[in-house]
């Protein structure tokens, strides 16, 4: 785990937790060992950071390559596990660096939307999620953030902040794009249930 990432999380948990009453429900649905992608809504820039800390274990995830244009940036992004990502394009080196992480046995956070969404659904999963999955063997974990897109406004009238995780879901063992995005559906599906969960109580 890199001293920067592990430092962060160590100051910001307590920050997060004491000022928006961030809670993790089902932590321990992340294995705790093994390939793992975490495949959550995104409904804000906070959402790495988030989930981030809601796992014991160090996790890795992709950002635009926009991101990386400025030095200190990009020196920044390196040392807290960020993939740039080229939007739009099929990016092979993000990919080959997604399927290195995930050989490793290291966790890989994804958002299937591919963009954020303010509603906090995924209503149009893309099959990258579904394809890195299956290709690398990797165990999926649907995640779900509530509040996130409301933190000015939950610091005064109590938004709800937190990440809910659901059960583990093995990834199938195909090569058929067909399957990547019923996958990638699957998942999103999952994701939709747990924010009617969380929506629910």
């Amino acid at each position: 785990m890199s001293r920067l990432f592990r430092t962060s999380r160590f100051f910001l948990r307590p920050i997060v937790s004491t000022v928006w009453g961030f809670r993790v429900n089902r932590s321990d649905a992340i294995p705790a060992s093994g390939p793992v992608i975490i495949a959550s809504n995104h409904v804000s820039n906070w959402d790495p950071i988030l989930v981030s800390l809601g796992c014991r274990r160090e996790v890795y995830f992709m950002a635009k390559e926009e991101l990386f244009r400025n030095p200190l940036a990009a020196a920044f992004f390196g040392n807290v596990n960020v993939i740039p990502v080229r939007r739009g394009v099929l990016d092979r080196k993000a990919l080959r660096a997604a399927g290195k992480l995930l050989t490793d046995g290291k966790i890989l956070l994804m958002f299937p939307g591919g963009t954020r969404d303010k509603s906090g659904k995924v209503s149009d999963p893309k099959p990258g999620v579904g394809f890195i999955a299956c290709m690398n063997e990797a165990t999926v974990v649907p995640a779900c953030i509530t509040g996130a897109n409301a933190l000015a406004r939950s610091f005064f009238h109590g938004v709800m902040l937190e990440v809910t995780f659901g059960s583990p879901i093995a990834a199938p063992k195909t090569s058929s794009s067909d399957e990547y995005r019923a996958f990638s559906q699957r998942i999103a599906d999952e994701i939709g249930r747990l924010k009617l969960e969380v929506d629910g109580r």
